[in-house]
């Protein structure tokens, strides 16, 4: 069944008293398989199950589920399930609950591929024909992998894509047009997948930081569509403010948007820079993490996703290794 916490398209109950929000875990790379996929990052192979068993039952994974991850690193014509196979896979034999990113804003990529920073025109419908990330248009990705692992039983809820905002607005931003362009764009996508998986929630993936198409009362004008289940924003603010952002565009005012929707918010990263280098160490980041889970779980967000469990952090850096005190944080979902 769909998680308790959270509302879906089949209607769901919310958490009761007493109540403490989940904290999970962004692990990105998690579909990586060197040689067969086009993967960016650390690679996954062979690992799924040491790292699923090393995890509570029931906690929640974030990870990217772009295109590149099913493309061929030998072929990139080509599709090939196997590595995202695998994840859902392991993910299911540990009773992981996984959030599979299905696409990106940003054109970053280590993979040698040219892609672009989605703008207006991605949002306005060139994501129906668009097909820089792999063999397939976006529309078509949706489509298949939704159909693909709606029944897994590791699939905990569907994130369209990471970010989305207009990415010109470092040029000019056209507030007027991006919000009703992402509002179509969720109510078109977030349909699809509603229409293919009645059970998991979409989730928004927003950034929430007053981005281009989502400032102020535009992120509640967004997350009205019915295409979104579930809102959400990142948190990357100073570590020692636990409840960032400012009046209009800040983590106070889209939890009290969310609220006056009747959508839960999660918080989809939540990052803090620490270890040797930084004036923030590990086990103060621990405390800083607890800080803002307690405040803005208190506030109403239903939960939070550390970034980015990694094997080998750097120094100074915002993932989190094995052993980091962090970890102890991690608080498993509830479900039916």
């Amino acid at each position: 069944t769909a998680p308790a916490a959270l509302a879906s398209p089949a209607g769901v109950d919310h958490m009761t008293s007493p109540w403490s929000p989940f904290v999970g875990v962004n692990v990105y790379p998690l579909a990586n398989d060197y040689g067969v996929n086009e993967a960016c990052g650390p690679n996954f192979a062979g690992q799924w199950d040491g790292f699923f068993s090393s995890l509570p039952r029931d906690t929640v994974v974030r990870f990217w589920a772009f295109e590149a991850t099913a493309t061929s690193a030998t072929n990139p014509k080509r599709i090939t399930w196997s590595p995202l196979d695998s994840v859902f896979r392991a993910a299911a034999r540990h009773d992981i609950r996984l959030i599979p990113v299905l696409g990106n804003e940003w054109g970053t990529t280590c993979t040698g591929q040219s892609l672009t920073d989605k703008d207006l025109t991605w949002f306005s419908g060139g994501y129906k024909s668009d097909s820089d990330e792999g063999p397939l248009p976006y529309w078509q990705w949706v489509r298949e992998i939704v159909t693909r692992y709606s029944s897994s039983p590791a699939l905990y809820m569907w994130e369209p894509i990471n970010e989305p905002q207009d990415a010109n607005a470092d040029i000019s931003c056209s507030e007027s047009l991006a919000e009703p362009a992402l509002y179509s764009f969720f109510g078109a996508v977030g349909g699809r997948i509603h229409s293919l998986d009645r059970r998991h929630p979409v989730e928004a993936g927003l950034l929430g930081t007053g981005s281009c198409g989502t400032v102020y009362k535009d992120y509640q004008a967004i997350g009205a569509s019915p295409g979104i289940d579930v809102l959400s924003y990142h948190d990357y603010y100073p570590a020692d403010v636990a409840l960032g952002g400012d009046p209009y565009n800040g983590i106070a005012v889209h939890v009290s948007q969310a609220k006056a929707l009747g959508k839960p918010i999660i918080s989809g990263e939540v990052g803090i820079q620490a270890g040797d280098g930084c004036s923030v160490g590990l086990q103060q980041r621990a405390g800083d993490f607890q800080a803002r889970i307690q405040a803005q779980g208190q506030a109403g967000t239903e939960g939070f996703l550390l970034w980015n469990l990694v094997a080998s952090p750097f120094n100074c850096t915002y993932d989190i290794g094995p052993g980091d005190p962090s970890l102890q944080l991690v608080n498993v979902i509830r479900t039916k």
